[in-house]
């Protein structure tokens, strides 16, 4: 599976920012990320899109999406 199908948890994100802002260079927040996570680190796209999502709009979160919203139906529903 690739990263790009996997959401990073807020919490990561908001890392990847400041560990970006501290260190300039996306390689050295890869090094340093097992520092903080037990998960693998980011791909360098990956750090570079929440950086510049967060350059832009001030916010590590997801963007809103287009289309009518995922629904789903249970047995409760009906």
């Amino acid at each position: 599976m690739n990263e790009i199908s996997i959401r990073r948890p807020l919490e990561e994100r908001i890392k990847m920012v400041l560990l970006y802002a501290q260190f300039q260079n996306y390689e050295e927040v890869r090094r340093q990320w097992h520092f903080h996570f037990a998960t693998s680190p980011p791909k360098f796209t990956t750090i570079k899109a929440v950086f510049e999502r967060f350059q832009q709009t001030g916010s590590v979160e997801d963007l809103p999406r287009s289309g009518h919203p995922a629904t789903s139906t249970t047995p409760e529903d009906l």
